[in-house]
């Protein structure tokens, strides 16, 4: 089933509010100032967005020096797909399109301690 780039970014919300605890009017401001289809990286199970993360480009200032990096964002996998490697495929995809950017740096920070 192939999916609009409108169906990929509500499915993806979606799965942010499955997975996150963070108010509807922090993920209007998310998903209309930092998401974007380019940005975004899908495993899709079904013609349904499973697991998903987002790639921020950032810049890091490191001694004077500022670095290309990347921002893993919002990684999630639905709890009925949970344990199948999925995130661990996303944050390899991630570094693959980082390396090939240039950067040098990728941070990834949790939403949670689990």
């Amino acid at each position: 089933m192939l999916l609009t780039p409108n169906e990929i970014k509500q499915q993806t919300r979606d799965l942010w509010r499955t997975c996150f605890h963070d108010s509807e009017e922090f993920m209007d401001i998310y998903f209309e100032d930092k998401y974007t289809d380019d940005n975004n990286l899908t495993i899709r199970h079904d013609g349904q967005v499973v697991a998903a993360t987002q790639l921020l480009p950032y810049r890091f200032t490191f001694y004077g020096s500022v670095l290309r990096a990347g921002y893993i964002s919002g990684l999630a996998t639905l709890p009925q797909f949970r344990n199948k490697g999925y995130a661990s495929n996303l944050i390899h995809e991630a570094h693959r399109r980082l390396f090939n950017q240039g950067a040098t740096l990728s941070f990834l920070i949790p939403g949670s301690d689990e």
